[in-house]
This record gives structure tokens, C-alpha cells and sequence, in this order.
């Protein structure tokens, strides 16, 4: 039998995707972790709507608010006092984790912007920053 490269990836997929399903003493599917995280960048006071699918709740494992490269959120205008040559790391490191965790943990939808999460604004004024969060969809307990 020949299978195609397609097919044996579709597979091969499938079976990650079996392997990584974790159960509970019953046999119940409990989580369904998606071995890819989702990632998601919002620059500056851009909303940012993270999504998992019908009977998945979202699992935030990172959220960064500032800048820590040069190719997300570039300035395109040579005019624009802001710059996205420069790093801007605010304090604490861990602020934006948490306040997404807060506002999208278990949702299915959730809208977030960084203005609402209460992140210094401020800090690196000539610095054009951004949110970017990764998350995974996981089965939610019960379904």
C-alpha cells in the first residue's frame, strides 16, 4: 500500500494529537492539549481576540507587554517620533501573564487590549510596544 506524504502527516498529526490526550481515573477526556501554541501580537492599543473552538477553554502559557525584537510592530513612518529599533522591558516581567491569565483562563473567546490590562503605558514613550500572548485550546472538564 502507498500512502502519500500528505496522508501520513494527517497520521501522524492524529496520533500526536491521541497520544497527548490526558484522562482521568474514569477514562473521561479531562484536557486536550494542542501540541502547537497559538500565538497572537496586538501593537500598542490594539485589541487582540484570542479563540479556541466550541468545548475548549484557553490556556494562557505566556503574555509580554513592551518590545524585545525589531520586527513586530514596526514604525513605517520615517516621520513617527516612535522607534522599533530600540528594546523596552517594563517591570514586573510577569504583570501581563497574569492579567491575561485573569481575563481569558478557561474562555472560550476573549477580547484583550493592553490598555485594560493595566500595564505602564508610558514607560519608553519614544518605544512603539506591544502585547503578545501565546496560549493553548484544551478540552474543558465535562465535555
Amino acid at each position: 500500500m502507498i500512502i502519500s506524504k500528505h496522508t501520513s502527516m494527517l497520521l501522524m498529526t492524529s496520533l500526536l494529537l491521541m497520544i497527548s490526550m490526558v484522562t482521568s481515573h474514569r477514562g473521561h477526556v479531562t484536557n486536550w492539549l494542542i501540541s502547537k501554541p497559538n500565538e497572537m501580537v496586538a501593537c500598542d492599543k490594539e485589541n487582540m481576540n484570542l479563540m479556541c473552538d466550541h468545548y475548549q477553554g484557553i490556556r494562557i502559557t505566556e503574555a509580554f507587554w513592551g518590545r524585545d525584537n525589531d520586527f513586530e510592530c514596526q514604525v513605517d513612518d520615517p516621520l513617527s517620533p516612535l522607534s522599533h529599533k530600540e528594546n523596552c522591558l517594563p517591570l514586573p516581567k510577569n504583570l501581563p501573564f497574569q492579567k491575561v491569565e485573569e481575563e481569558c483562563q478557561d474562555k472560550t473567546v476573549c477580547n484583550v487590549a493592553a490598555p485594560s490590562l493595566g500595564v505602564d503605558m508610558e514607560i519608553c514613550p519614544h518605544v512603539r510596544k506591544y502585547l503578545r500572548v501565546k496560549y493553548e485550546c484544551r478540552q474543558l472538564d465535562g465535555m
